[in-house]
């Protein structure tokens, strides 16, 4: 989301904002270079003003930006899409550890608005348990990978998330060094796997398959 530009050549709106197409900006370099989402244009499309149901007719994204680009113009000192609004850094460009925090907000109150309780890694559950689940869920749903740490973020409690405020921020969006932390932070290293292999033993009730995965 750092690609995107308010620039002309990467924000056009279609007529009567019927929708609208964000192109990368030009020299923009992302973490991993060989992301296949590195020069992707993504074209939205509006929800119909006469839509009947008037709450969904208010999620449009499209006029959304319209007036996020039309509020900031006025003191927008870069030409990022998304920037500061208050502060010091007014009107400059978001860092990615803050538009990592607004993903994590949006996240977190899409369950508020359907009225689910957001999952949580709690204290005492299985850390690897709940990465293994969570990496599963990303490659069933095909998320990109460099969107797995803002998507695991929200999920994170108790010592889980004490690891996460305790991580360098420029480190803090990339998910193989907040999984690293999280094993650090539970006492699994590498000690830990060297163990469990050398007394591994197929347990009760459990397959030769199982415990070859779990392995």
């Amino acid at each position: 989301m750092q690609a995107f530009s308010v620039d002309e050549a990467c924000l056009e709106f279609g007529p009567a904002n019927s929708h609208v197409i964000l192109r990368p900006r030009p020299g923009y370099v992302p973490k991993v270079p060989t992301t296949p989402f590195r020069d992707q244009v993504v074209n939205l499309q509006a929800v119909p003003s006469e839509e009947a149901d008037p709450v969904l007719a208010l999620h449009c994204p499209v006029r959304a930006l319209r007036a996020y680009v039309d509020r900031t113009r006025c003191f927008r000192t870069s030409d990022h899409l998304f920037v500061c609004y208050g502060g010091k850094l007014k009107g400059k460009a978001l860092s990615k550890q803050r538009l990592s925090h607004w993903i994590v907000v949006a996240i977190a109150l899409a369950y508020q608005q359907q009225e689910t309780p957001v999952p949580v890694l709690k204290v005492g559950d299985d850390i690897e348990s709940n990465l293994r689940r969570f990496e599963r869920l990303t490659r069933t749903w095909q998320w990109p990978r460099e969107e797995w740490s803002c998507r695991l973020v929200p999920l994170l409690t108790g010592k889980a998330l004490e690891a996460y405020l305790a991580m360098d921020e420029d480190l803090a969006d990339d998910y193989d060094h907040l999984k690293d932390a999280l094993l650090q932070k539970f006492n699994i290293t590498a000690e830990t796997y060297r163990q469990r292999f050398r007394a591994a033993m197929v347990p009760e009730g459990e397959s030769p398959t199982e415990t070859y995965h779990c392995l």
